[in-house]
C-alpha cells in the first residue's frame, strides 16, 4: 500500500471504455462501438503529486494538510523571522 493510500486514503472513480469494431462485408463495412465502464479505487492524491509538487519552490511553500476532512492545498509565502532572546 502507497504512503498516500494509507495516510490520506482512496476514492472511487468510474473509467469508462470505447472500443470500436469495424467488419468489412457484401455491403460494405459496418463500424459499432461498445462502452463499457468500471470502477475502480484510486488514492485522494497520487504519488506523483506528493513527490514532486509539494515542498519549497521559490519563495512559496505548497502542502497538503490532511486529517479534517478533505485533503486541502495550502500555499504560503517562505518568511524568516528574526532571532528573539
Amino acid at each position: 500500500m502507497q504512503f498516500s493510500e494509507h495516510m490520506i486514503g482512496k476514492r472511487t472513480v468510474e473509467v469508462e471504455e470505447i472500443t470500436t469494431t469495424t467488419a468489412r462485408g457484401p455491403q460494405g463495412r459496418t463500424t459499432s462501438q461498445t462502452k463499457a465502464s468500471a470502477k475502480k479505487e484510486v488514492p485522494i492524491v497520487r504519488a506523483e503529486r506528493l513527490a514532486c509538487e509539494l515542498g519549497v519552490f521559490g519563495n512559496t511553500v505548497k502542502a497538503i494538510a490532511v486529517g479534517i476532512g478533505d485533503p486541502a492545498l495550502l500555499t504560503w509565502p517562505v518568511t524568516v523571522w528574526r532571532r528573539r532572546r
